[in-house]
């Protein structure tokens, strides 16, 4: 006997053979619906979902969509533009690294409970401060062995 799932509320369906619950919703001034993966098999945890999705401002939503398509290529390449820019020695051999290890990868990671390893995980040392503070600089004489 086949094994039904349960019937889910008011904007929220399953896809052929998967688990994971989708959502969808109109974004104001389009036609068609936005269909969108939850990423969870929880009817509560997608309904909230949906509901930050509907919730969400027009320039949030597109921020958002903006980050998700940014990928690491990208980050690395505008992290060696600012550092010429403003004159700011870069280590060749550790954006080369970066660029080996991460390849062309999305650079924003939309679910945090992801496994896989992205620009801020690696890079986890750099930070950038607002204001006036600074990068951290390594003790005098010494070549910050860590990132």
């Amino acid at each position: 006997m086949k094994k039904s799932k349960s019937k889910l509320p008011s904007g929220l369906f399953y896809r052929k053979r998967s688990a994971v619950i989708w959502c969808w919703y109109y974004v104001k001034g389009s036609n068609q619906p936005t269909k969108e993966s939850t990423g969870t098999t929880d009817t509560d945890e997608a309904k909230r979902f949906r509901a930050a999705r509907l919730a969400e401002h027009p320039t949030a939503r597109t921020e958002r969509l903006t980050r998700q398509k940014v990928t690491t290529a990208d980050a690395l390449a505008l992290y060696e533009k600012d550092c010429t820019d403003h004159g700011v020695q870069r280590h060749e051999g550790r954006v080369q690294a970066l660029r080996h290890a991460l390849g062309s990868h999305p650079a924003y990671r939309a679910d945090p409970r992801s496994p896989r390893r992205t620009l801020p995980d690696l890079a986890h040392g750099r930070r950038r401060l607002s204001g006036t503070e600074q990068e951290a600089a390594p003790a005098a004489g010494g070549h910050g062995g860590d990132m």
